[in-house]
């Protein structure tokens, strides 16, 4: 047995402030899960680097993680696992009922020797279902141990502590403080993992914390203890702020707030820090210490992103005595150590003072600020050093909102120019309008969502700014203030290329995100763009409304100008022979239906009526063998796109290839194979589930079920295992076949030639296809292609990166798309990103979107300029299908509609000619190139609303 180890003098203080485990110099990762999935301490990777979807529900102390079925959390584990002596403990839910056990997946890693942990119950052992297997020494002399205990008596909703020891060859296994099994003869690990994992799910824990020793019987004890007993280490910033001020934005809690509030890293010299305090000078944060502490301890320095030369001074104060004061300190110094005594303090004062008047903003970090008990002893600093490229990608995100032109006279402290949503900003370049609108005019149709967009420049630093707009009255009545949506847009660095690493010079900043209003702070040299979107409601009176828009900065002069709304007397067709859809991940929300709901909603409010999503067939194999198919999946991807108002082609995915396997037949590769198309048994049970979904298809006529198995079939040798799993298709159903593929000017003909006979409808890559017609081609060359063919031709035009403007999306859903001959446009992707969605500088994983649910609340969608400026396309093709449509009425009864054609002849002509206008172009998308370069926002609005002014005409003469 191994030997005890000494009580921390912290563990047997009177005088508690918390009844969780602590973090102590032994600790290497503790999370409480209070606040989110990240640990609140970590030695190693800093926050743990950790991936996965959770949920935060009531637990044994605060909040608990609850991991549902099949979902897992991973975090890295480098620097957390001593294989020579540690703890893992936490509190588990018991989530079963009494006389069962469940299979449980707690926590597990794996080391390169495959050395592993596996802390689980497993159902079919006797005994020691729940406990911790360890599997060590060396790979070719493994020793496999396992240390638990039945917990089938367990109470189902109870909490109980676990805690699993080793030291050496000893396995100790605890439940509630109390040992419970033990072995004296396993190995110890060799080597460290690099990954821990929690999960999968159902699972619910608390209070995770792993050690780099082996906890006493007294600690672990305590540990288990639920009542609070001692004093414990915290940090002050788990503590609630009693009061805070600061002149601009609000004091950061273990981030630093920037412009926008966005969470930027505490960073002192070329040091992040997970914990801490950020105050922009000048400002303070005072806390209410708890009871049994002794010290202070932690890093005081100015951030590392402050503008140059900007010194501040760093102080703390005790119930209102000065007890810890720096020298000046600029951005990029060293940090100063802090370590204060702080026993029988009730107050602790934390400022941070301009050197200067001209250095205010300057902002001060409290970096790593450990409470401690007597005697107790820090852990490392919960830290990581920064590489000098990502200080300064976080320098570049502080200033993406400054602007480099001079502003003329302002007395009010700002300027307002007026903008347009789909103009990108010049910010070394004076905006081309008069500052200070009086008024903003647009016009839409009944039941069109139409946007109008200004600039706020700030000449002085504004502390908060409040932006509103009334109700727009006119003569036929009220457009509610419900539907005027005043937006922020969130200026932002991204990527110039998905593929692209995260080199500095590897970002553009663009315009980017809509967030919902509410105050906000400027600092003089920084722009904000207000964007406002007015739905006019479905039964809006034709004719003229307005409203006024509010600008009200803290300490200014308020601007107000008008919004002016003309509704037109137009009833807006819906194109049927033009679509647009989005690759969605629908089956990733199958479980979670109030967002299901808010996202199809959202789609079908952009003029989505169809989505390529991951519903498919779903084969599988029962214990005697037999294949069983089930389409509850494709089912509800029906129901709710009927709900949304959803019709036409709508893909499923086959899953041919999945039979396949079942049935043991690989099908073809690289290496060779048997063709599944040549396999009686696949052929069989592929005609029974596809007569199956046809059935299924016919209780819902609005939509074309389409197969699918195979994205970008044109690459990486797939074609001949795509044409053959086509072809099973082709055997056993009527049903039409959609893939994907690129157009890149070579091979492609060949390609397409073989695979036409397997092929319906062509989504083709956007930036593919106008390379294609760079190289001397047509739309009308492609028509007769597919004519031939008898294929439909869809889209995908990806965003692949900055270069792609929201411009872009107006010009290819509108006039793009009207003299295509292609059917839908279906880009990827709704949104698919790594880390947080509006910072594409956290992750490697590039961050696609059109819209992102809120982090607070997932039914809540932040939209972007980018689908914004798709919807404004969308509704460019619906004034043109209107006027076609209306020209087609007016014929039909007699009427001339001479002038409306003529019109729409001219539009096609105000175009690019293809391909003589965009042969020289060589950038990527050369036809958005060029007709982004010949038009701007306010030229499309005017081809808008000289089509609408050709439908108002056409109609009267019609009714006439």
């Amino acid at each position: 047995m191994r030997g005890m180890m000494t009580l921390s003098a912290a563990l047997l203080l009177a005088g508690p402030v918390l009844a969780q485990v602590t973090v102590d110099e032994h600790t290497t990762l503790l999370a409480h899960f209070d606040r989110s999935a990240a640990p609140d301490y970590c030695a190693g990777d800093w926050r743990a680097a950790y991936s996965g979807e959770a949920e935060l529900v009531p637990g044994k102390f605060g909040k608990a993680l609850s991991l549902a079925e099949r979902k897992a959390l991973s975090y890295a584990a480098e620097g957390k696992i001593n294989a020579d002596a540690g703890t893992i403990e936490f509190w588990l839910k018991c989530t079963w009922e009494p006389g069962t056990v469940p299979d449980l997946h707690i926590l597990s890693f794996r080391t390169p020797t495959e050395c592993y942990v596996n802390f689980n119950s497993i159902s079919r052992i006797k005994n020691t279902q729940l406990g911790m297997a360890v599997q060590g020494g060396p790979a070719d002399a493994h020793v496999w141990r396992r240390v638990g205990l039945d917990p089938s008596d367990w109470a189902g909703g109870e909490w109980y502590h676990l805690a699993a020891v080793w030291e050496d060859t000893v396995l100790e296994f605890y439940v509630n403080g109390e040992l419970v099994d033990e072995v004296t003869d396993a190995a110890a690990m060799v080597d460290t993992p690099a990954e821990l994992t929690l999960g999968p799910g159902p699972l619910v824990i608390d209070e995770l914390r792993i050690s780099n020793v082996a906890r006493s019987p007294e600690e672990i004890m305590m540990s288990a203890s639920t009542e609070p007993q001692m004093a414990r280490s915290t940090y002050l910033t788990d503590l609630e702020p009693s009061a805070s001020e600061q002149a601009m934005g609000k004091v950061g809690i273990d981030a630093q707030s920037a412009i926008d509030d966005r969470a930027m890293p505490l960073a002192i010299g070329k040091t992040a820090y997970a914990r801490g305090v950020a105050i922009r000078a000048p400002g303070h944060v005072e806390f209410k210490l708890p009871a049994g502490l002794a010290r202070l301890t932690g890093q005081a320095g100015a951030s590392a992103f402050g503008g140059e030369g900007r010194a501040v001074v760093l102080a703390i104060s005790a119930d209102g005595d000065q007890v810890f004061s720096t020298a000046p300190m600029t951005p990029g110094a060293e940090a100063q150590a802090i370590d204060i005594p702080v026993a029988g303090v009730k107050t602790l004062r934390l400022e941070a003072t301009p050197v200067r008047d001209d250095a205010a903003g300057a902002v001060a970090i409290f970096a790593d600020p450990l409470l401690l008990p007597e005697g107790a002893t820090a852990p490392p600093p919960f830290a990581r050093e920064m590489p000098d490229e990502e200080i300064t990608l976080q320098r570049m995100r502080t200033r993406v909102a400054e602007f480099e032109f001079a502003l003329p006279d302002a007395p009010k402290g700002y300027v307002i120019y007026p903008g347009h949503p789909v103009d990108m900003i010049d910010v070394t370049a004076e905006p081309f309008a008069e500052p200070f609108p009086k008024r903003m005019r647009t016009a839409a149709a009944p039941g069109e969502y139409e946007a109008v967009q200004f600039i706020l420049c700030a000449a002085q630093d504004l502390p908060k700014v409040e932006v509103s707009c009334s109700e727009l009255r006119g003569p036929g009545g009220v457009i509610p203030q419900a539907s005027v949506d005043v937006r922020l847009v969130r200026r932002v660095l991204q990527r110039r290329g998905y593929w692209m690493n995260r080199d500095p010079e590897n970002y553009e900043t663009i315009s980017r995100f809509l967030f919902p209003n509410r105050a906000f702070w400027l600092p003089a040299g920084n722009l904000k763009e207000v964007h406002i979107i007015v739905h006019v409601p479905d039964d809006a009176a034709p004719g003229e409304y307005e409203g006024i828009i509010r600008v009200a900065p803290q300490g200014a002069e308020p601007t107000e100008f008008t919004l002016a709304m003309k509704v037109l007397p137009i009833k807006l067709v819906q194109p049927q022979d033009k679509r647009y859809g989005m690759y969605y991940r629908f089956t990733n929300l199958m479980d979670k239906p109030e967002v299901l709901d808010a996202e199809l909603a959202d789609l079908a409010a952009h003029g989505c009526t169809t989505v390529i999503s991951g519903a498919g067939v779903q084969f599988s194999k029962q214990e005697d063998g037999a294949i069983t198919w089930d389409l509850s999946q494709v089912q509800a991807l029906l129901e709710a796109m009927r709900e949304h108002g959803g019709f036409g082609p709508i893909t499923v995915h086959d899953n041919v290839d999945k039979l396949g396997r079942l049935l043991g037949h690989a099908g073809l590769s690289k290496e060779g194979g048997a063709p599944l198309a040549e396999q009686q048994d696949v052929l069989d049970i592929a005609r029974q589930a596809f007569a199956d979904l046809a059935k299924l298809n016919a209780e819902y006529p609005e939509f074309e079920v389409l197969l699918t198995h195979m994205d970008e079939v044109f690459g990486r040798d797939r074609l001949p295992r795509y044409m053959d799993i086509a072809e099973v298709v082709r055997k056993t159903t009527d049903l039409r076949i959609y893939i994907t593929m690129h157009t890149m000017p070579g091979r492609w003909e060949d390609f397409m030639e073989q695979s036409d006979p397997y092929i319906d409808i062509r989504c083709m890559n956007g930036h593919a296809f106008e390379e294609w017609l760079k190289a001397g081609h047509t739309f009308e060359e492609m028509g007769e292609m597919l004519k031939a063919s008898g294929d439909e031709g869809w889209m995908y035009h990806n965003m692949r990166g900055s270069f792609f403007r929201p411009e872009w999306n107006r010009i290819i859903n509108g006039v793009y798309w009207w003299m295509s001959p292609l059917v839908a446009h279906v880009p990827w992707m709704y949104y698919s990103y790594g880390g947080d969605p509006f910072d594409d500088t956290d992750s490697e994983r590039y961050d696609f979107g059109y819209a992102f649910p809120s982090p607070d609340d997932p039914t809540q969608l932040t939209s972007t300029l980018h689908w914004e400026a798709f919807r404004e396309g969308y509704d460019d093709m619906r004034y043109i299908a209107t006027l076609e449509d209306a020209i087609r009425r007016a014929e039909a009864k007699g009427v001339k509609a001479d002038k409306a054609k003529t019109w729409l002849e001219e539009l096609r002509g105000m175009m690019p000619r293809i391909p003589e206008d965009i042969m020289d172009i060589e950038l990527e998308s050369p036809l958005c190139v060029a007709i982004s370069e010949k038009f701007s926002g306010a030229d499309y609005d005017r081809m808008r609303w000289h089509t609408a002014q050709e439908i108002i005409e056409l109609e009267k003469a019609v009714e006439g």
